[in-house]
């Protein structure tokens, strides 16, 4: 069985926690696998939780007003996406 809260403490976001915090935040986190191409949440959606990639990429991208595909970033494992969302309380700003 994998460890979420020794996943949790190689992600830069959360460096410097206490092991009971990383523990804490193990037992809230939610573990979801995607496949490739699958949507996790689309621009104005609200903001109930952010992500960690924990393995493969993920392509965030706005799609244009004649309905081409911008990518705007490329996030990796360890990196985190969709806190803005959390922490202002607005919906995501862009498509994941």
């Amino acid at each position: 069985m994998i460890d979420v809260s020794k996943q949790l403490a190689g992600i830069p976001l959360f460096a410097g926690l206490s092991r009971p915090q990383y523990e804490a935040l193990a037992r809230i986190a939610v573990r979801r696998a995607c496949r490739k191409g699958e949507r996790i949440f689309s621009e104005g959606d609200a903001g109930a939780g952010f992500y960690v990639v924990v393995t493969g990429r993920v392509k965030i991208f706005k799609v244009s007003a004649d309905g081409k595909e911008q990518i705007l970033h490329l996030f990796g494992p360890g990196e985190s996406f969709g806190e803005v969302s959390v922490f202002t309380g607005q919906g995501f700003p862009r498509t994941r």
